[in-house]
């Protein structure tokens, strides 16, 4: 299994994908179809994508939702863990059937997919491909063939708040006005000088003798 992470920012949330790889090898194809039950149905070994547990699920005569499509075969991702309350798990998911050489070929993919809410928390084809295209092709080999999973995961986390002390302005203008740092003008009271900012006294020096 593969995993790859990259992370997008806005400026209210932070948004975390997960791509995750998982392949799936179907080891005794006609065994699986000679199974117990009218629907066969089997279960990858759990992996995890975007902070959740996941498995595949493999029928090899089709979903038993629709009982006419017996002639294809599905597969599923299924979420293994229950959501907590008000949380949304979501994720995009992509079906590739593997060449002998392990490369991709054809492929199914979805749109974003809520899992929480979904049936059963699953989401797949139940027509992904018929059995007859299926043992026709050139990735069912020696009774066996491969699915790569491709898991999207996107969790959006809330953008963490900063407490910004209240402020302190008449300390920090009283500071400047001691200093007397940069003062750019005088005002004269009673015979007396006094240096000050202009930004500062910019209201009340048109009622004021000032000097530069």
């Amino acid at each position: 299994m593969v995993v790859e992470t990259t992370t997008s920012r806005s400026s209210s949330s932070t948004v975390v994908t997960v791509r995750c790889y998982h392949v799936v090898k179907i080891d005794g194809y006609s065994r699986s179809l000679n199974s117990h039950g009218a629907r066969p149905a089997f279960s990858s070994s759990p992996f995890r994508a975007g902070g959740h547990n996941w498995h595949v699920n493999y029928r090899p005569m089709g979903s038993s939702h629709h009982p006419e499509n017996t002639e294809f075969v599905s597969f599923f991702l299924v979420l293994d863990d229950i959501p907590a309350d008000g949380e949304a798990v979501m994720a995009e998911v992509s079906f590739s059937l593997l060449r002998q050489d392990g490369t991709p070929a054809e492929s199914r993919t979805s749109d974003v997919n809520n899992f929480s809410v979904s049936r059963d928390r699953a989401f797949g084809y139940e027509e992904f491909i018929t059995r007859e295209e299926l043992e026709r092709s050139e990735f069912l080999k020696d009774d066996c063939f491969s699915v790569r999973v491709h898991v999207h995961a996107v969790k959006q986390q809330p953008k963490p708040y900063v407490t910004v002390p209240p402020p302190d302005l008449h300390r920090h203008l009283g500071d400047l006005l001691s200093s007397k740092d940069d003062a750019d003008v005088e005002f004269e009271v009673a015979g007396e000088t006094f240096a000050a900012h202009r930004v500062v006294h910019g209201g009340t020096l048109g009622s004021h003798e000032y000097k530069q």
